[in-house]
């Protein structure tokens, strides 16, 4: 009697225990023990509703950071996978290509392409059209030679043929020598009188002077130290800046014609 009495307490005391309490239940807790230690602690503690909510926030941020991690990872690990997969294709592409570069055109089983060899033809700069009319060998003190040089008439539309000037310079240079003087004339008359003056030591009249004010184009001094520079080019170099019709052409400057 005892024992039938003893067995069904047992047994109504297990019926009254909580499901956490039993085999099965520790097990499921033990498989959601975080969700179980949440509900836990609502249900069954008497703690304050602030400390509650505050270890709740600190549950569910942990837990949302470890489903971010995994997502990460798994897009990680998926990257090198891809880029696996992709390589072989693009080196067979790059093969393909190289081959594909190799053959020749056109060949037959015993011949070889010929390369082909481009030769760069310099460029030829055109000389502009000028004519030596004097040579004086008695002007420079360090016995270089005075060229009296006629050009076609200069357009004063634009400065253009400063250029000219310049090329006729360097062609001089290169046939005579770099220890040379030259003076520009767009007129012959001009020319003559310039050269007669210093020849003949003749000194011309103001109308004279004022005919080689326009007509004077240039003079160069070739390795000439006693001038403003060892090499100087002047243009219009009988007047001033004033003058209307050449004035703003008139200019000093170091000219190098071998550079």
């Amino acid at each position: 009697m005892s024992q039938e009495t003893q067995s069904a307490g047992q047994t109504q005391n297990d019926q009254k225990k909580e499901w956490y309490k039993k085999w099965w239940g520790v097990i499921i807790a033990i498989f959601i023990l975080p969700y179980f230690l949440l509900w836990y602690m609502w249900a069954k503690t008497n703690w304050a509703k602030s400390v509650k909510w505050t270890i709740t926030g600190v549950l569910i941020f942990f837990s949302i950071l470890g489903l971010t991690g995994e997502s990460q990872t798994d897009t990680t690990t998926q990257q090198p996978a891809q880029q696996v997969a992709q390589q072989p294709v693009e080196t067979k592409v790059q093969v393909q290509e190289v081959k594909e570069e190799k053959q020749p055109a056109s060949t037959t089983e015993n011949s070889q392409p010929v390369p082909v060899v481009e030769t760069l033809k310099p460029q030829e700069v055109k000389i502009p059209k000028y004519e030596i009319v004097y040579e004086s060998k008695n002007e420079r003190y360090d016995g270089g030679i005075i060229y009296y040089i006629l050009i076609d008439k200069v357009n004063l539309a634009n400065d253009s043929f400063k250029n000219d000037i310049k090329t006729i310079i360097k062609q001089l240079v290169k046939d005579k020598g770099a220890k040379i003087s030259i003076n520009f004339f767009d007129n012959k008359s001009s020319l003559e009188l310039k050269y007669k003056s210093i020849v003949e030591r003749k000194i011309m009249t103001k109308a004279e002077l004022t005919q080689q004010e326009s007509h004077l184009i240039a003079m160069f001094s070739g390795e000439l130290k006693t001038d403003i520079y060892l090499n100087t080019l002047s243009f219009f170099p009988g007047t001033f800046t004033d003058n209307p019709p050449v004035g703003k052409f008139v200019e000093n400057l170091e000219f190098n014609p071998g550079e």
